[in-house]
């Protein structure tokens, strides 16, 4: 028995591939937006961070080497 293969012809290929570009076009500006809030969020953490090793510096300050 031989399996017939149905692709889409014609109007109804067109069709699908714009909904192919679409479909890929909305993956591709979520995909930017959730790295975009990735990026804030450990620019956030890292901004905190330091923040924080400031504070533990400026609590010891005898960790400071004085320039003469």
């Amino acid at each position: 028995m031989i399996y017939a293969h149905k692709e889409p012809h014609g109007r109804a290929a067109t069709l699908e591939t714009q909904r192919f570009y679409e479909q890929a076009s909305i993956q591709r500006i979520d995909h930017e937006n959730a790295v975009a809030q990735a990026i804030a969020n450990l620019r956030a953490i890292n901004a905190e961070r330091r923040l924080q090793d400031q504070r533990d510096l400026d609590e010891h300050y005898h960790n400071y080497i004085i320039p003469v």
